[in-house]
Protein backbone atom coordinates (compact mmCIF):
# COMPACT_ATOMS: atom_id res chain seq x y z
CA UNK A 1 0.00 0.00 0.00
CA UNK A 2 2.47 2.85 0.73
CA UNK A 3 4.45 1.62 -2.19
CA UNK A 4 0.91 2.89 -4.24
CA UNK A 5 1.04 6.11 -2.55
CA UNK A 6 5.00 6.44 -3.18
CA UNK A 7 4.64 6.06 -7.04
CA UNK A 8 1.35 7.23 -7.97
CA UNK A 9 2.36 10.95 -8.79
CA UNK A 10 6.15 9.91 -9.08
CA UNK A 11 7.46 11.78 -12.45
CA UNK A 12 10.81 10.58 -12.02
CA UNK A 13 10.42 6.66 -12.02
CA UNK A 14 9.71 5.27 -15.30
CA UNK A 15 10.37 1.30 -14.47
CA UNK A 16 9.16 -0.32 -11.43
CA UNK A 17 10.10 -4.03 -11.34
CA UNK A 18 9.03 -5.99 -7.85
CA UNK A 19 10.39 -9.45 -9.89
CA UNK A 20 11.46 -11.80 -6.89
CA UNK A 21 8.90 -10.73 -4.36
CA UNK A 22 6.29 -11.83 -2.49
CA UNK A 23 3.67 -10.07 -4.16
CA UNK A 24 0.25 -11.61 -4.49
CA UNK A 25 -3.23 -10.57 -5.69
CA UNK A 26 -4.27 -8.26 -2.66
CA UNK A 27 -1.66 -5.64 -4.24
CA UNK A 28 -3.53 -5.77 -7.45
CA UNK A 29 -5.76 -2.76 -6.49
CA UNK A 30 -3.23 -0.81 -5.62
CA UNK A 31 -0.74 -1.28 -8.61
CA UNK A 32 -4.05 -0.86 -10.66
CA UNK A 33 -4.74 2.50 -8.85
CA UNK A 34 -1.00 3.74 -9.25
CA UNK A 35 -1.63 3.21 -13.38
CA UNK A 36 -4.36 5.00 -13.28
CA UNK A 37 -2.84 7.98 -11.23
CA UNK A 38 -0.30 8.38 -13.62
CA UNK A 39 -2.16 8.08 -16.18
CA UNK A 40 -4.77 10.54 -15.47
CA UNK A 41 -1.98 13.43 -14.41
CA UNK A 42 -0.78 13.04 -17.71
CA UNK A 43 -4.18 13.08 -19.50
CA UNK A 44 -5.28 16.11 -17.30
CA UNK A 45 -1.75 17.61 -18.76
CA UNK A 46 -2.83 17.65 -22.16
CA UNK A 47 -6.71 18.44 -21.71
CA UNK A 48 -5.31 21.40 -19.77
CA UNK A 49 -3.51 22.33 -22.81
CA UNK A 50 -5.88 21.17 -25.27
CA UNK A 51 -8.83 23.42 -23.68
CA UNK A 52 -6.57 26.52 -24.54
CA UNK A 53 -5.98 25.01 -28.28
CA UNK A 54 -2.23 24.54 -27.93
CA UNK A 55 0.15 21.95 -27.39
CA UNK A 56 2.21 21.13 -24.35
CA UNK A 57 5.58 22.59 -24.91
CA UNK A 58 7.92 19.86 -23.95
CA UNK A 59 7.13 16.10 -23.48
CA UNK A 60 7.80 16.37 -19.57
CA UNK A 61 3.80 15.11 -19.49
CA UNK A 62 5.01 11.96 -20.88
CA UNK A 63 7.41 11.36 -17.68
CA UNK A 64 6.11 8.66 -15.31
CA UNK A 65 6.36 5.01 -15.49
CA UNK A 66 6.43 3.15 -18.68
CA UNK A 67 7.48 -0.56 -17.94
CA UNK A 68 6.44 -2.95 -15.18
CA UNK A 69 8.04 -6.11 -14.08
CA UNK A 70 6.41 -9.04 -12.12
CA UNK A 71 8.59 -12.08 -12.83
CA UNK A 72 8.80 -14.70 -10.40
CA UNK A 73 5.81 -13.19 -7.70
CA UNK A 74 3.00 -14.98 -6.42
CA UNK A 75 0.01 -12.82 -8.60
CA UNK A 76 -2.50 -14.94 -10.28
CA UNK A 77 -5.77 -14.01 -12.59
CA UNK A 78 -7.01 -11.86 -10.27
CA UNK A 79 -3.69 -9.27 -10.11
CA UNK A 80 -3.83 -9.85 -14.12
CA UNK A 81 -7.57 -8.60 -13.98
CA UNK A 82 -6.09 -5.53 -11.93
CA UNK A 83 -3.64 -4.61 -14.47
CA UNK A 84 -5.83 -5.11 -17.16
CA UNK A 85 -8.82 -2.73 -15.85
CA UNK A 86 -5.94 0.08 -15.79
CA UNK A 87 -4.29 -0.55 -18.88
CA UNK A 88 -7.28 -0.18 -21.23
CA UNK A 89 -7.17 3.49 -20.12
CA UNK A 90 -3.43 3.91 -20.41
CA UNK A 91 -1.50 5.08 -23.50
CA UNK A 92 1.94 5.59 -21.68
CA UNK A 93 2.79 1.80 -20.19
CA UNK A 94 4.39 0.34 -22.89
CA UNK A 95 6.23 -2.67 -21.37
CA UNK A 96 4.96 -5.54 -18.92
CA UNK A 97 6.52 -8.25 -17.76
CA UNK A 98 4.53 -11.47 -15.34
CA UNK A 99 7.28 -14.52 -16.31
CA UNK A 100 6.91 -17.22 -13.81
CA UNK A 101 3.57 -16.83 -12.48
CA UNK A 102 0.41 -18.76 -11.38
CA UNK A 103 -1.85 -17.29 -14.58
CA UNK A 104 -4.61 -19.23 -16.38
CA UNK A 105 -4.30 -19.62 -20.27
CA UNK A 106 -8.02 -18.41 -20.29
CA UNK A 107 -7.00 -15.40 -18.38
CA UNK A 108 -4.08 -14.58 -20.83
CA UNK A 109 -6.62 -15.11 -23.52
CA UNK A 110 -9.02 -12.56 -22.11
CA UNK A 111 -6.09 -10.40 -21.40
CA UNK A 112 -5.03 -10.31 -24.80
CA UNK A 113 -8.18 -10.13 -26.53
CA UNK A 114 -9.25 -7.03 -24.45
CA UNK A 115 -5.55 -5.18 -25.27
CA UNK A 116 -6.79 -4.48 -28.75
CA UNK A 117 -7.70 -0.97 -27.46
CA UNK A 118 -4.68 -0.35 -25.93
CA UNK A 119 -1.81 1.02 -28.65
CA UNK A 120 1.17 1.98 -26.22
CA UNK A 121 1.99 -1.58 -25.06
CA UNK A 122 4.90 -2.59 -27.63
CA UNK A 123 6.00 -5.54 -25.00
CA UNK A 124 4.43 -8.28 -22.77
CA UNK A 125 6.30 -11.24 -21.87
CA UNK A 126 3.90 -14.12 -20.01
CA UNK A 127 6.85 -17.14 -19.86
Amino acid sequence: MRLSKIFKHSTQIEHLDVSQNKINDKWGFYFKKMISRQSERRNNILWLHNLRGENPENDSYKSGLISLAFDNTFISDSFLNYILESLLFDSYICSLSAQNNCLSFSSLASFFSSLKLNNSLIFLDFK
